[in-house]
């Protein structure tokens, strides 16, 4: 975790691991897996102490039991945090 004070406001930037999933479905009936390539939050913590911002996933979507990609998945959502 890295912490960093911008005047009265802190930042914060959180490196957390997702799970990789198998066996999804495709709308053409193939199946993929996706792997985790990467995901974090990075969020500022509030004068009131609660903590906004963003949280990003990606994934390669690789053929189901195989390594070879065929295509990334970015999942983005904003976040919110209260005490």
């Amino acid at each position: 975790m890295q912490l960093v004070r911008h005047g009265r406001y802190r930042s914060i930037c959180v490196e957390s691991v997702v799970a990789n999933q198998f066996g999804l479905r495709c709308a053409n009936g193939a199946t993929r897996d996706l792997r985790i390539a990467s995901s974090g939050i990075t969020a500022v913590v509030g004068a009131n102490g609660n903590y906004t911002g963003t949280k990003a996933d990606t994934y390669n979507v690789v053929l189901a039991g195989t390594t070879t990609q065929v295509g990334t998945l970015v999942i983005a959502a904003n976040v919110t945090m209260t005490k």
